[in-house]
């Protein structure tokens, strides 16, 4: 899985972020319960956006949320489950569900107030 991950990266940094989108999204599909499902599922968001496929990068973002706020690794996962919080927000922003957008800052203002 941290292959899996690398060769993520790999892409992204070179700016293919289709394929770091099909690479990052294949490792939770592959590795659920991995540490690092959350974060693949974060990056593949990011990837998603940059390619303007904003359904594609709510749902991942939605994703990322879930995984990180369910995870068994509690220390690391709450500052991601902020961050894709954030991105879920900001993309509800993006394809006009302000009233989604307006729920999604409020939970994230009540569950991670350090964030």
């Amino acid at each position: 899985e941290e292959v899996q991950l690398a060769i993520a990266d790999l892409f992204d940094a070179d700016g293919d972020f289709g394929a770091a989108l099909a690479e990052y999204k294949e490792l939770p599909a592959r590795y659920p319960r991995s540490e690092l499902a959350a974060r693949a599922s974060f990056q593949a968001g990011w990837c998603a956006s940059r390619l303007q496929r904003f359904p594609d990068a709510l749902t991942l973002f939605q994703q990322a949320f879930a995984l990180a706020s369910h995870s068994e690794h509690p220390a690391a996962s709450a500052e991601l489950a902020a961050q894709a919080l954030f991105k879920v927000a900001d993309v509800q922003v993006e394809v006009g569900a302000l009233a989604d957008a307006v729920g999604s800052y409020q939970r994230l203002i009540s569950s991670y107030p350090n964030s």
